[in-house]
């Protein structure tokens, strides 16, 4: 399945995409380092993470701590 993990600030500007590729069934790991595309660090707050694959589309709020 095409599989792709973003990383949005509240407002819905894209953050961070963490994989946009074809994966096998199973289980995976993503981690995210609190850094945008450009490798800064983001601030402390409410992050959206949005998980798409198989016409199916997660989203679900997150608390980024520094």
């Amino acid at each position: 399945a095409d599989v792709r993990e973003r990383r949005n600030d509240t407002m819905g500007r894209v953050v961070r995409t963490l994989t946009d590729q074809i994966c096998e069934p199973g289980a995976y790991q993503i981690f995210w380092t609190g850094r945008d595309e450009q490798g800064m660090d983001m601030p402390t707050g409410v992050y959206l993470v949005q998980l798409t694959g198989n016409s199916k589309h997660i989203q679900r709020k997150m608390l980024l701590v520094r």
